[in-house]
């Protein structure tokens, strides 16, 4: 996915009624913090590559309550 798709992507959820928060966490920032939480700052010496992906972490608005609606809107989301 490019910039532009992840920025309209970023902008379609920030707008979307049943979500009060999103952000985006890049590979880097995920290699990092994961370096940075377990104590292995040397682990890409023993990978290719690096194997986390991008994130979006969403947070629901209050009124979603039930797993039933937490998880309609992961259905809905997805599409």
């Amino acid at each position: 996915m490019g910039l532009i798709e992840l920025e309209d992507l970023l902008k379609e959820l920030k707008i979307h009624k049943k979500v009060a928060y999103v952000s985006y966490i890049s590979q880097e920032e995920a290699l990092n913090a994961f370096q940075a939480d377990t104590g292995l700052e040397n682990i890409m010496s023993y990978l290719d590559e690096n194997p986390l992906p991008a994130t979006f972490v969403i947070t629901p608005v209050a009124s979603v309550e039930s797993l039933e609606e937490l998880s309609n809107l992961v259905s809905e989301l997805s599409r």
